[in-house]
């Protein structure tokens, strides 16, 4: 058979070893021992298969037979290494001293395409296994490496077959050969398919959401108004988007997020935070036992949309539920909870849809299983990212959902009566301006920036006074809000949160962000008006001036029922003995 060379490169055979006076065999016998190479087969289809399976979890959408795509694909992959190495070395060395052609040089490509496609693959999994997060350069090279090496495979061997086709035309037993390659190869490639399939068919599911039950609660008089009537959550405006109940289970476990080697830091700060405690508060719970008692258990979902989320949408806030309270209840607003709401309305009373994230095969359980979702999670973040990375909550309008309040005729059978509104207090101050670079809103002072973060998210791109290279996360404590219950209830790390909140109602506390727009000093500063001394009997009038000097909101604010300011005075004589 005559081969033609490629231009410009002369056709000859490479000598012999030193010491080694045979002949290297003919291309055609070469050819057929490959094709009758089980090694070759194997190997073959295996690359064949990493391929297909890494096309298939770049572009098709989310499901558990992507997630056993995945697991296949990095397990296939490692298994592959040594089979690929010693089919390598010998097919080199079997072809390296023959005519230099088209053919040989795309396998030369392919060899090179699939070393830079296993190392890369090498590092992802050893990210996706032990690390934060992998790295978007190396999964960039993997996909681009592995996607070439596919296409350098199926040309490889479409050529080889092209230049052997006359004889594999005249010799049976080699056109045998190329038949039982191709359908072993196919074989392989289709049960690789079939076994993962297989594993997504028997991987235990658990719906996110659940239809509203039969005897499930509606007060009759919330029907009359055409914002609650149907809602299973009224006469709280929190919702769902597809309607149903939630399980528990998804919108709380706040804690796999801070034990999976990712946002132990985030967790960290959120546990002794006014979130966190939001339901298992003591004075919460007190009230709405009370408001059960005096009205009905339903009508405490009225509080629960902001104070007590995962409650609500589990459907506990019932009368066949004598706790009102579900699994989860003491995470209040969970992790979950947060970054999975879609949208929010300016109107508050908890005024948002929840969209419940997709979870990951095994995500929430401990033990093995648990890292193997956690492997999925870093190896196939889309969907991750997807559910929880919503630009959404970097908005005031985000906090003023909850932070606006009302009571609704519906409620009180009366009238709408303002409540606590912290947005619109917000709003109407002069932080609020129209230059974004001047502008200060909730999270620039009560999630400041944590800088020498660890957090896999840190770093954010496009935003005002951000990069993605700031190395920071924003602090999930909400600092500078109600710090006595953590510690009344010795929440972890409650020292901690009252140190920082303390620091920054005295001014201690310096925001390198914000720095140049916040003024120095106390959060509010007071000035007493008085006569510097005074006659014994003398009545003194004193009048004491109070200026809230960095609050975006009314100083103080909160429930108005609540809220409690006070000034501590101390009147001393000309000895400094303290007289009143």
């Amino acid at each position: 058979m005559t081969t033609l060379p490629l231009p410009g490169i002369v056709r000859r055979a490479r000598p012999a070893p030193p010491g080694r006076t045979e002949s290297p065999a003919a291309p055609a016998e070469l050819a057929q021992r490959g094709w009758t190479s089980l090694l070759a087969l194997a190997v073959t289809a295996l690359l064949v298969f990493q391929g297909l399976s890494g096309l298939w979890i770049y572009l098709a959408p989310f499901s558990l037979f992507s997630q056993m795509q995945v697991l296949a694909h990095a397990l296939v992959g490692l298994a592959v290494i040594i089979p690929y190495g010693v089919y390598q070395a010998r097919h080199f060395l079997a072809w390296y001293r023959q005519t230099f052609t088209a053919v040989m040089m795309l396998g030369y490509l392919l060899a090179g395409m699939i070393v830079i496609c296993i190392a890369s693959g090498l590092v992802l999994t050893w990210q996706a296994a032990l690390g934060p997060k992998i790295s978007p350069l190396w999964d960039t090279v993997h996909l681009v490496s592995g996607i070439v090496a596919l296409v350098l495979v199926l040309v490889h061997l479409g050529l080889a077959l092209a230049r052997r086709r006359l004889v594999i035309g005249r010799t049976p037993q080699f056109a045998r050969a190329v038949r039982r390659f191709a359908t072993g190869s196919v074989g392989v490639v289709a049960g690789g398919i079939f076994l993962a399939w297989l594993a997504a068919f028997v991987a235990p599911r658990r719906p996110a959401e659940f239809p509203i039950p039969e005897g499930y609660t509606l007060p009759a008089y919330m029907q009359k108004y055409d914002e609650y009537r149907g809602s299973p959550f009224a006469p709280s405006y929190a919702r769902t988007a597809s309607g149903n109940l939630v399980d528990p289970s998804v919108l709380g476990n706040s804690k796999s997020c801070g034990s999976a080697g990712c946002h132990e830091q985030i967790y960290a700060e959120w546990e002794p935070s006014a979130h966190r405690f939001s339901a298992m508060n003591p004075s919460f719970q007190a009230i709405q036992k009370n408001f059960a008692a005096d009205r009905e258990p339903a009508e405490t979902r009225y509080c629960a949309g902001c104070h007590d989320p995962i409650s609500l949408f589990a459907g506990a806030k019932d009368i066949h539920n004598l706790s009102l309270s579900a699994p989860g209840m003491q995470e209040g607003c969970s992790c979950v909870v947060c970054h999975s709401i879609d949208k929010v309305d300016q109107r508050g009373n908890a005024d948002y849809v929840l969209v419940p994230p997709r979870k990951y095969l095994w995500e929430s359980t401990e033990g093995w299983t648990k890292a193997v979702s956690d492997f999925l999670i870093r190896a196939y973040p889309r969907q991750h990212l997807a559910d929880y990375d919503r630009p959404l909550m970097r908005t005031p309008e985000f906090c003023g959902a909850c932070h606006k309040q009302f009571i609704p005729e519906a409620l009180n059978r009366f009238g709408m009566v303002p409540g606590q509104n912290q947005y619109d207090e917000w709003r109407s101050s002069h932080w609020n301006v129209d230059n974004p670079d001047e502008n200060l809103s909730c999270i620039d002072c009560h999630m400041r920036l944590v800088h020498n973060s660890t957090d896999p998210g840190r770093g954010e791109a496009g935003a005002i006074r951000r990069s993605a290279s700031d190395g920071a996360h924003r602090h999930h404590g909400t600092v500078a809000t109600n710090f006595f219950m953590p510690m009344v209830l010795k929440l972890p790390h409650w020292e901690k949160q009252v140190a920082l909140t303390e620091e920054w109602i005295r001014g201690q506390t310096v925001i390198p962000e914000i720095d140049h727009l916040w003024p120095r000093g106390p959060v509010a500063s007071i000035e007493i008006l008085a006569p510097d001394e005074a006659a014994p009997g003398e009545e003194l009038r004193l009048r004491v001036l109070v200026e809230n000097r960095k609050a975006g909101h009314k100083l103080t604010t909160g429930p108005l029922d609540f809220m409690r300011v006070w000034v501590h005075l101390r009147v001393t004589d000309a000895r400094g003995r303290v007289l009143a």
